[in-house]
């Protein structure tokens, strides 16, 4: 759950970018629709103006492979 604090700030720091065409890589394991239900409508619309999706479908969990080994 995101608190009006945490959303209110991120807020701030992506319409920043936004505002001034700086790059911004974003990283999650969430899709879009997910971080929409996250995050709302008013940052999850300058995130999909200023960003390009990249999959990663496949992608190994190191974590769990390291876990495993122990």
């Amino acid at each position: 759950m995101v608190g009006s604090w945490e959303r209110e700030n991120l807020f701030l720091l992506i319409n920043t970018r936004y505002e001034n065409n700086l790059t911004t890589i974003i990283t999650t394991n969430y899709n879009m629709q997910e971080l929409f239900e996250l995050f709302g409508e008013r940052i999850m619309s300058r995130i999909a103006e200023m960003t390009k999706p990249v999959g990663m479908k496949g992608a190994e969990n190191y974590r769990i492979r390291l876990a495993q080994a122990v």
